[in-house]
């Protein structure tokens, strides 16, 4: 066997080598969820009842398809040790606070299915577990927890955001009467050079 024979067959082997990676990652690969989630909460109200608003991401790097099953978010006033879990009860594809929206706009919260190599955008409004929730001001941390399917257990998303929240605002919030707004995390607000 010549020199140049054994190079073309060291190369055909390592082209067979490379396609069958190749059909493996886009034919084959097994369901692979990721999720982010919006570094700006919406404080609004379901129900008289002061819930958050969500952007989240989720994204399929796999070939095969699968699915998130279920979310919360977990809330935590520093300041004072509450902590309250949220659930997920609405969602839609787009949302803008400024738009007056009927319950017939949203769709009930189910499991997100994700094809292979998808990825989907879709507006959350959380409310509180048993409706059990009183706001009060201090630092807020959330924390975004997935349960994709065929999983029994939850899996933390990082990062986990903080958010100022002044008596103000934290009344505001616990107020029926007083419309949907808007806050930043601490996070975006050091990167945008506004805080800290």
């Amino acid at each position: 066997m010549t020199e140049f024979e054994l190079t073309s067959i060291i190369l055909s082997g390592l082209a067979i080598i490379i396609s069958g990676l190749t059909a493996f990652k886009t034919l084959l690969s097994r369901f692979n969820g990721k999720v982010s989630f919006s570094n700006t909460l919406s404080m609004l109200k379901i129900d008289n009842i002061p819930s958050i608003g969500l952007a989240a991401f989720f994204e399929n790097i796999g070939a095969k398809a699968g699915s998130l099953d279920d979310l919360r978010l977990h809330v935590k006033n520093i300041g004072n040790g509450s902590e309250y879990d949220f659930y997920p009860i609405l969602m839609r594809n787009d949302y803008n606070i400024y738009k007056s929206y009927k319950t017939i706009d949203w769709y009930v919260f189910s499991s997100i299915l994700l094809e292979g190599k998808s990825s989907v955008e879709k507006y959350i409004l959380f409310k509180p577990l048993y409706d059990e929730f009183k706001t009060s001001p201090g630092i807020i941390s959330v924390r975004l927890d997935v349960k994709w399917c065929n999983k029994n257990k939850w899996s933390m998303i990082n990062p986990i955001f903080t958010f100022d929240l002044s008596k103000e605002l934290s009344d505001s919030w616990a107020n029926p009467d007083i419309p949907t707004f808007t806050i930043l995390s601490n996070e975006a607000m050091k990167i945008r050079g506004i805080y800290g």
